[in-house]
């Protein structure tokens, strides 16, 4: 089950501001509603790559884990795929960090939930909907072209399909899909009904608020622990 950290968005006079409808759960008076997810750690993450190009040097995609009001804005108005690989666990309260990859390095990290937060104010195209993957070895883009253009519903069926199948493989690398409510709603936190285990994060956009433009994201962050790799691990997967 996700669980909503629900933050409103500025008042605007602009056109997105002004298309702004309130879901029935935000309240009037544009405070702050909180239900916060049951956190580890916050997973220290390494940008591998990302194919959604970049507005300008100063909206670039290493902005995403950095929590402040820096934004990344892509060039492309859907289906943009962001590949993470986690390298450390690191206290909640520290900075992000992106330092060297550790080849010896063969931890496994077990994922808990995320959080994702659009810009509240300022951007056009704030982020609306996408997917997050977990994987133990590193995806190959192309394997996840079958998500593009997704929306809740066929996200799912897809589940149900794979449960009626029992796909257990496939399970590895769901995790789970997001769409925020309202375009007045700026953050959400998701917690993961099982822990998913796995090295990488492959966070992909689908759409923003704004059908012809870009995506404008502000942070991600996953949360979870880590554990040396071995045969334990396999406990914590998903049945």
């Amino acid at each position: 089950a996700a669980r909503v950290v629900a933050m409103l968005r500025a008042p605007s006079s602009s056109a997105a501001g002004a298309r702004a409808a309130r879901s029935e759960s935000v309240d009037d008076r544009a405070e702050e509603r909180v239900l916060h997810v049951d956190e580890q750690r916050r997973l220290v993450l390494r940008l591998l790559s990302c194919d959604g190009g970049e507005f300008s040097h100063t909206y670039r995609c290493l902005n995403v884990t950095i929590d402040d009001d820096s934004v990344y804005c892509t060039d492309r108005s859907r289906n943009v795929n962001v590949l993470y690989r986690v390298i450390s666990a690191a206290p909640l309260d520290m900075q992000p960090l992106l330092p060297r990859i550790d080849s010896s390095n063969r931890s496994v990290y077990h994922i808990s939930g995320f959080s994702i937060r659009a810009p509240q104010y300022g951007f056009t195209a704030p982020v609306r909907a996408g997917v997050v993957f977990v994987a133990m070895n590193e995806p190959r883009l192309s394997d996840y072209s079958k998500y593009d253009n997704f929306t809740e519903q066929q996200w799912n069926a897809h589940l149900e399909d794979i449960a009626s199948h029992n796909e257990n493989a496939a399970k590895e690398d769901i995790a789970a899909y997001f769409e925020f409510p309202s375009p007045m709603v700026v953050e959400m936190e998701i917690k993961f009904p099982v822990i998913r285990s796995g090295r990488y994060i492959l966070l992909k956009l689908i759409r923003s608020w704004s059908q012809d433009e870009n995506i404008d994201v502000e942070y991600f962050s996953v949360s979870g622990f880590a554990s040396p790799m071995s045969s334990a691990v396999a406990a914590l997967h998903p049945g």
